[in-house]
């Protein structure tokens, strides 16, 4: 017995510091830095956004079960404020889910969601449960992958947008 535990702490030991050791190369590097834009860029820089129009209603693209948001245009959604009520929760997750689409819809954003696909379903999931918390916890999410920072830009753009 004792034997197999010294194996093992043997064995973690080495891949500890062969860890420690690792440094990833630069293609490597650049598929472990996700990026994202944050709302405010998407909100000022409509020319920049793939596959989506800024006049595409929120209903179209998300489940949404509240239908004082479902018609409004995804570039509306970018400006949602929230609130302390359950439609409030949904805007915040829906300000920040916006930016998550639009970053994983643009091929030159390497988001941590590989899809837009990916971001309406764990949009899509919060949404349906009607869980306040729940929706404030995955938006915080996003916007976390949201202000990695935002590659696209340059000077017709500008570089990050205000939030």
């Amino acid at each position: 017995m004792m034997r197999k535990f010294t194996i093992f702490a043997l064995t973690a030991t080495l891949l500890f510091v062969t860890a420690l050791s690792w440094v990833p190369s630069t293609a490597e590097a650049s598929i472990l830095c996700f990026q994202g834009c944050t709302p405010g860029f998407w909100k000022n820089h409509p020319s920049a956004w793939e596959g989506y129009s800024p006049e595409t209603l929120v209903g179209d693209v998300f489940d949404v079960p509240y239908p004082e948001l479902a018609g409004d245009p995804l570039l509306k959604a970018l400006n949602y404020g929230g609130g302390d009520d359950e439609i409030g929760a949904a805007m915040i997750l829906l300000r920040a889910g916006v930016a998550a689409l639009l970053n994983a819809a643009h091929p030159d954003v390497a988001y941590r969601m590989p899809s837009p696909e990916d971001v309406i379903g764990y949009v899509n999931y919060a949404l349906a449960r009607g869980n306040r918390e729940l929706m404030i916890q995955r938006a915080g999410y996003l916007d976390y992958y949201n202000n990695r920072g935002c590659p696209i830009g340059g000077p017709s753009l500008g570089r990050e947008g205000s939030r």
